[in-house]
Order: C-alpha cells, then sequence, then structure tokens
C-alpha cells in the first residue's frame, strides 16, 4: 500500500526522487538545475563577499594612504556604501535561498541584490551626514524608517 503516492513511497522516494524519475535525460528540474535539490547560482554569494572584500581592503587603502580631503571623502564614501552592499548582499541571498528554497516566486538574488543596495545607500547617506556635520538623532531614525519602508512596500508587492 502506498497510500495514493505512486512512486514516492519507493526506495529512495521523495518529491525530488520522483521529479527526477518522470523528467526525461538531461532536462532541467525546477527543483535546482541537473543536480536536483542543491542551490543554483553558487557563484553569486561566492562572487559578492570576495568583492565585499576587496572593497573592504580597499577602503582600509584609502582612509591609510590619503588625506581627508573633500574629494577623499566622497570617495571613502562611495567605497564604504558599496562595500556595505557587497557585504549584505551574500548574507541575504543565502538566508533567503535556506527560508524560502528554489521554488519561490521572486529569484533570491534580486532580493539580495535590493536589500544589499538598501543597506549600502543607506549607510553611505548616515556617513556622508556625519561627514558634513548634519547627523543627528531624529535625522538618523528618519532613514533608517525610510529604508525600513521601502523594504516592507517590496515586500507587499511581492506578496500580494
Amino acid at each position: 500500500m502506498d497510500g495514493g503516492h505512486g512512486r514516492a513511497r519507493q526506495k529512495g522516494g521523495g518529491y525530488q526522487a520522483v521529479q527526477r524519475r518522470l523528467a526525461p535525460e538531461g532536462a532541467r528540474s525546477i527543483i535546482g538545475g541537473r543536480e536536483g535539490g542543491k542551490v543554483r547560482r553558487r557563484w553569486f554569494p561566492l562572487l559578492t563577499a570576495v568583492l565585499g572584500g576587496l572593497l573592504w581592503v580597499a577602503l582600509g587603502a584609502i582612509l591609510n594612504t590619503r588625506p581627508p580631503t573633500t574629494g577623499n571623502q566622497v570617495l571613502f564614501v562611495a567605497v564604504l556604501g558599496m562595500a556595505l552592499a557587497a557585504t549584505v548582499m551574500p548574507v541575504s541571498y543565502l538566508w533567503q535561498t535556506r527560508r524560502h528554497g528554489l521554488l519561490y516566486m521572486t529569484p533570491p538574488w534580486r532580493n539580495a541584490v535590493r536589500q544589499g543596495a538598501l543597506v549600502g545607500v543607506l549607510g553611505a547617506a548616515l556617513v556622508a551626514l556625519r561627514l558634513v556635520g548634519a547627523l543627528g538623532i531624529g535625522s538618523g531614525v528618519l532613514l533608517v524608517l525610510l529604508a525600513a519602508l521601502c523594504e516592507l512596500l517590496a515586500w507587499l508587492r511581492r506578496r500580494y
């Protein structure tokens, strides 16, 4: 008695095994490419993590080798924003693939890029405001709330 599950109850059963048996040889599975349940786009978290590390090294070099002129401060803020974004992207990607799986409607790399860009822009804006002396508690909280609102609106758009 298989309980109405057909081939899923056979030895080595489960949805992934049934999916592999029913698919023609060499066909791409909806679960994760040719490998079955493995994570696709492994290059994305690796590439962004390496890029983030390189940007943090470049930021350290900018801090230690350049005088604090206006142009160098702009360069510092830009590299800091990119380093923050590149650091958040792989963490966000891996968290989303673990949480939603590969059958989620929006690809996890898109959400990771959006969230990384949001964190990078927020961090760069906070540091830039601090450098010009315009960062206060009210303006900092307002910027963080605006970033959270942007993420909430993106989540609501995906959900409904």
